[in-house]
């Protein structure tokens, strides 16, 4: 199985601190991880999430991003904290990639009102506020 982590990119830890939970825990499920981060140095990415190494971020990023949607068999999303300098906007044409090639959708958020969106209520399998839960139902054999 092969998963795509989705959600906000900007120079905050916690950003970054889920993925490295949620990848561990897909690894060890036996999951194969697509990760928008792999390959950058966190370091270089700006605070608003739009520049990377002090240029803004190639739109090459978002490029392979849909691939990897596109390749993916689901997809994780986490949002447990808005960027309060800018609106999320990567995160949602993953999600609508994701949905428009019937790909599994499980978030992790604590935000209830994401979680109770008609969105939401319409096109994610599951809703969780903690990331462990997530990868659960991700790894968790399907009853079809």
């Amino acid at each position: 199985m092969i998963v795509y982590l989705c959600g906000p990119i900007t120079g905050h830890p916690s950003d970054f601190e889920w993925r490295t939970l949620a990848t561990q825990l897909l690894h060890d499920g036996g999951a194969e991880v697509l990760d928008p981060l792999r390959g950058k140095d966190a370091a270089k990415i700006s605070a608003d999430g739009l520049c990377y190494d002090g240029k803004l971020a190639d739109p090459g990023f978002a490029l392979r991003d849909r691939q990897d949607v596109q390749r993916c068999d689901a997809l994780l999303c986490c949002v447990q904290r808005l960027p309060p300098t800018r609106p999320l906007w990567g995160t949602p044409w993953e999600l609508g990639w994701a949905s428009a090639w019937g790909k599994r959708i499980v978030i992790a958020t604590v935000f209830v009102s994401l979680g109770q969106h008609l969105f939401t209520v319409a096109f994610a399998e599951a809703v969780f506020a903690e990331i462990e839960d997530a990868v659960a139902a991700i790894l968790a054999p399907r009853k079809e």
